[in-house]
């Protein structure tokens, strides 16, 4: 039988699409992974017209579940985009990428690096 070869995106992230894993990092008290977006544009939803424009860019973090019984802190960084329909009462909005994680949601504090 052949050998299988998983990327990380399909250990940490499987069938979620639109997502890169820029690196994962073994720490003492658990695993770091660092992500982003592999989409170069998104969609205002409000008006739904697609954007290229990035006004910023920041970083998310969390906990998630455990992989091999390590503790796993996620870090996201998105992006925050221009809408520049003249008629849409929305001037900017943060890119949410689906299948990683709710908006609004926070993370739990207490996690060391």
């Amino acid at each position: 039988m052949g050998d299988v070869y998983l990327s990380a995106e399909d250990v940490f992230f499987a069938g979620t699409a639109g997502v890169r894993v820029e690196r994962v990092e073994a720490l003492v008290d658990g695993t770091m992974v660092q992500l982003s977006s592999t989409r170069s544009s998104r969609s205002c939803p409000d008006c739904g017209v697609s954007s290229r424009r990035v006004h910023s860019r920041y970083g998310r973090q969390w906990d998630d579940r455990p992989v091999a019984g390590r503790p796993v802190r996620v870090q996201l960084t998105v992006r925050r985009f221009f809408c520049d329909t003249r008629t849409c009462p929305r001037r900017t909005f943060v890119e949410q990428i689906d299948g990683v994680r709710a908006a609004f949601r926070r993370g739990r504090t207490g996690w060391t690096a």
